[in-house]
């Protein structure tokens, strides 16, 4: 029995152990674009490589980040596909630097043929922008069970090179029928194992579609913002568990900045710095026979200066 809990403690050491990949893992700085390419090989990372050579070297330096995605991390695929989830996504998108640009809603595909319906008909003005609002007010006899349906476009941009930016967007749809579809599905299935009849089985889809219906602008939003990242980094939707086991390394410039630069940053987020001290209130705490403490002030004249505030 108790080599049997040795040898459990043993592979449970080995599991906790960090591999020699794992330890050269590790976030730092660079001179050149090459000298990350020989330190992290493609055949053993994934290297996020969005830049271009800055107009002033001498005054940015590279930054290599590592981003580690295990399989708890990822959502498994039909094929064995694993595809990172939202965290981790926005994880090496601010390692990168990525910054969101915009998230808006514009209109479904799905309302695109009853908005010229709408202006054939002379219900909507020629105009090619209209807002939401608008058409759903002009148009609701028409709408009718598409009026749920949502859609949202997310654009975010990233500094491939000092003071330069590239701008990608997304979009995703939120569209009601084919949400009720893969939802009926899985309502039938679980019918099928428990029995229920097809009032049950509508009364359940309805539930779950109106829980559904409540966050569909958000899950649009998600879906939009996550499509802009991985486009503007160039990342696959899916991997395969080998290619998932490797660490992502992101890199992006960053900008060596003097102390006058560094003093300047100071005052635009802080402002400017109180020189006047301002005295701390302190007293001496003693204890009495009874058991009591007591509090004596100490006068200004006496307060050491370390107990003064810049």
């Amino acid at each position: 029995m108790q080599q049997v809990k040795q040898k459990q403690q043993q592979q449970q050491l080995l599991r906790e152990k960090p591999s020699q990949e794992t330890a050269l893992v590790v976030s730092r700085t660079f001179n050149t674009i090459a000298e990350i390419v020989q330190t992290y090989p493609e055949d053993r990372f994934n290297l996020v490589l969005p830049l271009r050579a800055p107009r002033s070297p001498e005054k940015y330096e590279l930054w290599a980040a590592a981003v580690l995605v295990r399989e708890k991390d990822c959502v498994a695929l039909p094929g064995g596909k694993l595809m990172p989830l939202k965290h981790k996504l926005l994880e090496l998108a601010r390692e990168a630097g990525v910054i969101v640009e915009r998230i808006d809603q514009v209109l479904p595909s799905t309302w695109r043929p009853i908005v010229e319906l709408g202006r054939e008909l002379g219900k909507l003005p020629p105009s090619e922008h209209l807002s939401r609002d608008w058409i759903l007010h002009d148009l609701q006899a028409l709408l009718h069970h598409r009026r749920n349906d949502v859609a949202v476009q997310a654009s975010v941009l990233l500094e491939v090179a000092p003071g330069e930016f590239v701008r990608a967007t997304g979009t995703a749809e939120w569209i009601e029928e084919d949400e009720r579809a893969v939802i009926e599905r899985a309502v039938r299935r679980t019918a099928r194992e428990k029995g229920w009849d097809e009032e049950r089985i509508q009364q359940e889809v309805e539930d779950r579609l109106l829980d559904v219906r409540r966050f569909r602008v958000r899950l649009a939003e998600t879906k939009a913002l996550l499509r802009a990242i991985r486009a503007v980094l160039s990342l696959k939707t899916a991997y395969s568990p080998e290619e998932i086991a490797k660490p992502f390394i992101v890199v992006s410039w960053r900008r060596i900045l003097s102390e006058e630069e560094l003093e300047e940053r100071w005052r635009e987020v802080f402002g400017e710095p109180d020189r006047q001290r301002t005295a701390v209130k302190v007293v001496e705490v003693t204890e009495a026979e009874n058991g009591e403490t007591i509090e004596e002030p100490v006068s200004p004249e006496e307060i050491p200066h370390e107990f003064e505030l810049m």
